[in-house]
């Protein structure tokens, strides 16, 4: 279209007179742009810069407010100080007034965002999940194989456990707080974790597809048990621990394996490996 060529704005056309609302509104020439009311002509470059003004206006992501910045800061601090507290004297011997203190806080900053100690220690359990299982995840998907990806996400989840403030409080003071059904409804992410691994590998044939829901359980119960051991372990002896975990589960595991190897293994893999040590025992 020639530059010469002048448009006319139709103020009924509802998409074209929000985009030109956003413009007058958000641009920094808002004195210059007032005279672009509804049915004055504009030349093709005054439009196209418009229109380019209003998609950019479109896509961009809002910015949050500095209320909101400072409030979701606030949020994080009471959640930084409530864990370190929590793991430190258990969530029974911890107060919320010991928390806010901790955090240089009011006791009202605290019920702001959390109806009591209880909800504030959920949180805290949400929060510690959620990054362990991303964690977890994101050692698992480093492999192509389903049963690297199984170990590496075993090795991860064992090594997360020796931390003290997870260990502590998601297994140990996560039944004391929330009680145990209450505790186990914070574990439905943990244990679709497990089936998911789970699943993966029964689909690649190196578990037999029998028994799925109960064999998702036992394993689930097992990493439990493997969490907990460590966690009350003395801290000189959790990484000892924390191995003798890992040789077992994997022996476990591996005693689990179909005797059927999948068709796709590849020289040197994990499969080829455990397949050549079971033919060389049934040999025996």
């Amino acid at each position: 279209m020639p530059h010469s060529v002048t448009l006319r704005l139709d103020a009924s056309n509802p998409a074209l007179r929000l985009q030109v609302w956003a413009s007058l509104a958000r641009s920094a020439c808002r004195k210059s742009l007032r005279r672009a009311t509804y049915g004055a002509e504009l030349s093709y470059e005054q439009y196209i810069n418009r229109r380019r003004v209003c998609e950019y206006i479109c896509v961009m992501p809002s910015v949050k407010s500095r209320r909101e910045l400072y409030s979701e800061a606030t949020r994080t601090a009471i959640l930084d100080e409530a864990a370190a507290l929590f793991a430190a004297r258990g969530f029974a011997n911890t107060s919320l007034e010991e928390i806010a203190a901790a955090g240089l806080l009011s006791r009202g900053a605290i019920y702001h965002h959390f109806a009591g100690k209880k909800a504030l220690f959920e949180a805290v359990l949400d929060r510690l999940q959620a990054d362990v299982r991303s964690r977890i995840a994101a050692a698992a998907v480093q492999c192509s194989d389903p049963w690297d990806a199984a170990l590496a996400g075993l090795d991860a989840f064992l090594d997360e456990s020796c931390s003290p403030v997870y260990g502590k409080l998601v297994w140990q003071e996560g039944p004391l707080a929330l009680g145990w059904e209450g505790w186990r409804q914070f574990e439905h992410g943990s244990y679709a974790l497990v089936e998911g691994l789970i699943i993966a590998l029964m689909d690649a044939g190196y578990l037999e597809h029998k028994a799925q829901s109960t064999t998702v359980r036992i394993c689930y119960e097992m990493l439990h048990g493997a969490a907990l051991a460590i966690a009350q372990a003395p801290e000189d002896d959790k990484t000892c621990v924390r191995g003798e975990c890992a040789d077992l589960l994997r022996r476990v595991l591996n005693g689990l394996r179909s005797p059927t190897e999948p068709s796709n293994a590849e020289p040197g893999s994990s499969k080829t490996r455990a397949a050549s040590v079971r033919e060389t025992q049934r040999r025996r």
